[in-house]
């Protein structure tokens, strides 16, 4: 079975594109085709894999199914092993218990996914985290003892 990186290899092949064409159509950078397409990084975002779908007018489920990371159900398979015990758990709790924790868990994963988008988005425009309410309290006392 194919990797993701291979997948993604033969259809940039396919259109006669070189990585930095895809990179270019995908929005995304050369490095990142780069790592995916020799395997250094096995486990690329959701967003990541539609964008170079999409570039490669490709579905996301056929890319996913080719790499072995798409059950017949249509459940995308875990591999990090600590989110692999968690679904593992999930799978084991009676049905409306198990919905109702992945709809946390859900939750949870969107609202990490954006703080995360934040922190990249701050990176990339090298601001500064902005303060809670509570460090900005702090930090006005400090001033002030100073």
């Amino acid at each position: 079975m194919e990797y993701i990186g291979q997948i993604i290899k033969r259809l940039r092949d396919h259109k006669n594109w070189s990585q930095g064409q895809l990179a270019y159509h995908a929005g995304l950078s050369k490095t990142t085709i780069s790592v995916l397409e020799a395997g250094k990084r096995q486990n690329p975002s959701a967003q990541t894999i539609a964008k170079i779908a999409n570039a490669l007018d490709a579905s996301v489920d056929d890319i996913l199914a080719e790499a072995g990371l798409l059950r017949s159900s249509g459940e995308i398979v875990v591999l990090y092993p600590e989110v692999r015990e968690i679904q593992r758990i999930l799978d084991a709790l009676p049905r409306p218990e198990r919905i109702m924790a992945q709809w946390y868990v859900t939750g949870i994963s969107d609202q990490l996914t954006r703080m995360l988008e934040l922190v990249e988005s701050l990176r990339s425009e090298d601001k500064r985290l902005p303060l809670v309410a509570e460090d900005r309290a702090e930090y006005t006392e400090e001033e002030e003892k100073e």
